[in-house]
């Protein structure tokens, strides 16, 4: 980009070009031309500014003590607290180093209920074992993402027992007797 700084103002200079012969020859505008001109008498040199962004209207300090108390807060629930437009958490986040993570544990679990179920389904023999992939409904619904820093884990708990599931199986099975007992 300096070559090029120096040689629209070389042409500038030489025979007696005017800013709009200059401006019309190069493309560019006589403002730019002007700014160069201006630049290069001041210091000498053509070096570009050094464009230093801040993140003004979000406090990355506020924002990660919001991650950490609230990992599984939405992107919108985050830029209606700051009051800025959506794409500024999400380059907040990535100047902290936080990442998106799924989030999936039973509030309901047994650890030691795991354990037990699973070694009696190592003393069945394999060939006696029968996978029922059981398409169920849920009637509520959950934050399935959260946020936390690169690397590290996110220990999210969802609800697994406290509201009913339709199974479609069952489904259409109440439907078929629904249909018999209409005949």
């Amino acid at each position: 980009m300096c070559r090029i700084q120096k040689k629209i103002l070389e042409f500038f200079g030489r025979d007696g070009n005017t800013f709009k012969r200059t401006a019309k020859t190069f493309n560019i505008s006589t403002s730019t031309i002007g700014c160069w001109k201006r630049e290069f008498s001041k210091t000498g040199i053509f070096q570009k500014k050094p464009v230093q962004r801040k993140f003004r209207k979000i406090d990355l300090e506020k924002l990660s003590a919001m991650l950490v108390e609230k990992p599984d807060m939405f992107q919108r629930e985050r830029t209606e607290v700051f009051g800025v437009a959506r794409r500024f958490p999400q380059n907040a986040l990535k100047k902290l180093n936080f990442s998106r993570k799924k989030v999936k544990n039973y509030l309901e679990r047994n650890e030691e209920k795991r354990r037990e179920s699973e070694k009696q389904m190592k003393s069945i023999p394999k060939e006696n074992i029968v996978h029922v992939d059981k398409s169920g409904i849920n009637e509520h619904l959950h934050r399935e993402y959260g946020y936390s820093k690169i690397g590290g884990k996110i220990q999210g708990k969802i609800p697994g027992k406290k509201f009913e599931r339709i199974n479609i199986i069952e489904l259409f099975g109440i439907m078929q007797v629904f249909i018999e007992a209409r005949k």
